[in-house]
């Protein structure tokens, strides 16, 4: 991670997502090939993308060339990246929305408050960080369950990634939260482990 804002700051970000979309969407054909499985995948990638390449066009021939539908790839952004771009970033990426993928918001507990986030209708799924939960108390509980009916009101799905404990699974689930992710379910894997 720690390579990332050094990219950004470079203006260089886009030459890597770029690599990791076409890994990524080749690493999946091959998976599909062996046992035909065809579940959604996600891919972050920064919103600086927008201003320096055609993504939506990276996106769209890899997404072709390896046979993928387009709503089987979310594609995750940051949360305060996203607020602060101008109108061209948020247009490539209502015209994302528009060609079939998902949009899915990361790290939006920071920036929850921002009633625009929500009123948009721009992203599919709101995603949350377990780590915010370490000094929960019920006042917060409150709060964020009422933002999590917000949105399911919205009909924007809501995803808990980092849950490692049944502690923090069971209190997730009191929260009304749609979706888990993190080792407490399955240790991540290591692909060349899982190449056939």
């Amino acid at each position: 991670k720690d390579f990332v804002p050094i990219l950004e700051k470079h203006h260089m970000i886009h030459i890597l997502d770029t690599y990791m979309i076409k890994q990524v969407c080749k690493d999946y054909a091959e998976f599909r090939n062996f046992d035909g499985v065809m579940e959604p995948f996600s891919l972050n990638i920064s919103v600086n993308d927008f201003e320096l390449c055609d993504m939506i066009d990276i996106l769209n021939k890899e997404t072709a060339l390896y046979e993928i539908p387009r709503n089987h790839v979310r594609i995750e952004l940051t949360a305060n990246k996203v607020l602060f771009k101008d109108q061209y970033v948020i247009e490539e990426l209502e015209r994302l929305k528009y060609l079939g993928y998902e949009l899915w918001l990361e790290d939006y507990g920071d920036f929850i408050s921002n009633y625009k986030l929500f009123s948009d209708e721009l992203f599919n799924a709101f995603k949350l960080d377990a780590q915010d939960l370490d000094h929960f108390d019920h006042d917060d509980q409150v709060i964020m369950q009422a933002q999590i009916l917000t949105a399911k009101r919205l009909g924007i799905r809501t995803i808990m990634k980092g849950v490692t404990t049944k502690q923090i699974s069971d209190l997730v689930a009191q929260l009304g939260i749609d979706y888990m992710q993190g080792s407490y379910f399955k240790e991540y894997a290591v692909y060349s482990r899982m190449h056939p």
